[in-house]
Parts: C-alpha cells; sequence; structure tokens
C-alpha cells in the first residue's frame, strides 16, 4: 500500500502539457523541424496538429496554440 504523501502527490495537476510530452518524445532532428514549422507564421496550427496525428501524437489544436503561447502547465512550473 502507497503512503498518503505519494498518494496526494500522484493527484497533482501534471507539470507539462500534452503538447510538451510531444516534444520530450520526439528525436533532435524532428524536434527542430516541428520548432521551425510553429515560428513559420505561414504554417497553419491545424497542418502542425494534423500532421502529428498521422505519426501517432494525438493532441488538439487548442493544447498546441496554448503550448505555443506559453499559457500551458509547462510554464507555470
Amino acid at each position: 500500500m502507497t503512503s498518503i504523501y505519494d498518494e496526494i502527490i500522484s493527484e497533482q495537476t501534471p507539470s507539462i502539457c500534452k503538447f510538451g510530452k510531444v516534444l520530450r518524445e520526439l528525436d533532435p532532428d524532428d524536434r527542430a523541424g516541428l520548432e521551425e514549422a510553429l515560428s513559420n507564421p505561414r504554417i497553419t496550427q491545424i497542418s502542425v496538429v494534423n500532421v502529428l496525428s498521422r505519426r501517432g501524437f494525438h493532441v488538439d489544436r487548442d493544447t498546441l496554440s496554448k503550448h505555443v503561447r506559453g499559457k500551458c502547465v509547462c510554464q507555470r512550473g
């Protein structure tokens, strides 16, 4: 049986968003390509979401948008 402290800690809000997890899982070349795409104003976020989905990473546009704007849990910690 786990301690009450460990159980409470496991209930805490995650410190990384779903998109942040995707960034951690990508190899360095793919991460660099994704970051380049996000900095290109001609590339839409829905295009990014669609490509990630085809590659097995399911992130919705709202999650991506919050991360890009610095409004997700990744930037709160």
